[in-house]
């Protein structure tokens, strides 16, 4: 990338100075960044561990033992540093929490990883990315690749992939270095922005999300999960005081496809972009690095005797029926005890 764009062509409408930082931009990443945690990503999870802490204080005040905190991780290296800079931050650095040992095939936290049905259906099945592709090659994208071009100063219109390193570069560089500005940002405009984020969006609405009925069941093993915890706790039996999962964005979005959130009344398609600008599903937004979804069980001295509440990207959520976000654990049965009592990942 860096032979390609480093010097480019005078007659572009970008400011001396955005030129003059494209000039002097070079690749500041090691080799294998694509596929560790970052510096920057160890300083998000253990500030995310940090204000974890301070919001249930007298939760992550307990002795940590063993018993008293589960952790699981993927097989990859950034998830399991995620999990040891999260734990930094709730109760600080070389606590000795143990960690076990990742599964390979793991069913809980990655079973997109391991169902075969889900690859051919979705992740190989070329309708995943039809609606993406119909985008990329409309109107909106190829006026936005022409308009690139030309506030670059090239004198021929660069191909898609190009506009698209250029905004990874962007992203990458700025979530990685805060204190610095991406000279990469400084080729698009805010509109731009808006159809390379839908580009996104389409792709991951139908791999992970509400474009394929097959998500929501494959997405289902952690909110089981916490649902059966929860119910356990209600009988009296025991339960570590927190259940620490570390996965990966795709896990996130299946989740939440399984709950049911940010779902639009429409589906995204290449053909309404424009009309969807309000819409629920965002990757920038829903899909985020540190992106975390939490499930808090409260017992309570009066009323209804436990309580429920989930924050996603550490916003409390507003489940219908629920008083802003704190929801009966009889009545948030009722709504998604279903989602527990269904889950079967026997089609795999």
């Amino acid at each position: 990338m860096y032979e390609l764009f480093c010097v480019p062509k005078q007659g572009g409408s970008l400011c001396a100075k955005d030129l003059e930082n494209l000039k002097l931009w070079t690749l500041q990443v090691v080799s294998n960044v694509k596929s560790d945690l970052t510096p920057q990503g160890y300083n998000d999870l253990y500030r995310l561990g940090e204000r974890f802490k301070s919001r249930f204080p007298a939760l992550f005040k307990q002795t940590v033992t063993k018993d008293s905190f589960k952790v699981q991780f993927t097989t990859k290296q950034r998830t399991a540093a995620s999990a040891i800079a999260f734990v930094d931050g709730l109760f600080g650095t070389g606590m000795g929490l143990e960690f076990p040992e990742a599964l390979e095939d793991d069913m809980l936290i990655k079973p997109y990883a391991s169902c075969k049905k889900w690859e051919k259906d979705v992740e190989e099945n070329k309708d995943t990315t039809k609606q993406m592709k119909k985008f990329e090659d409309g109107s909106t994208v190829t006026t936005l690749v022409g308009s690139v071009s030309k506030r670059l100063g090239f004198s021929k219109t660069l191909d898609l992939d190009d506009i698209l390193l250029m905004y990874s570069a962007c992203r990458y560089d700025k979530a990685w270095h805060l204190d610095k500005v991406s000279p990469w940002c400084a080729a698009f405009t805010e509109d731009d922005l808006k159809a390379l984020e839908y580009i996104e969006d389409l792709e991951l609405y139908y791999s992970t999300g509400y474009g394929n009925d097959l998500n929501k069941k494959v997405g289902c093993p952690p909110v089981k999960d916490f649902i059966d915890r929860f119910s356990d706790i209600e009988k009296g039996e025991q339960q570590p005081a927190g259940v620490l999962y570390f996965t990966h964005h795709e896990m996130i979005l299946l989740v939440l496809t399984s709950l049911g959130f940010d779902k639009d009344k429409e589906a995204l398609t290449s053909s309404n972009y424009d009309q969807m600008s309000g819409r629920e599903w965002r990757s920038s937004f829903i899909s985020p690095f540190t992106a975390n979804l939490a499930a808090v069980f409260f017992k309570c001295d009066a009323g209804e005797p436990y309580r429920v509440q989930l924050y996603f990207n550490e916003h409390l959520l507003d489940i219908n029926g629920c008083d802003q976000g704190l929801c009966d654990w009889s009545y948030f049965k009722q709504q998604f005890g279903s989602i527990s009592s269904s889950c079967n990942l026997d089609f795999c």
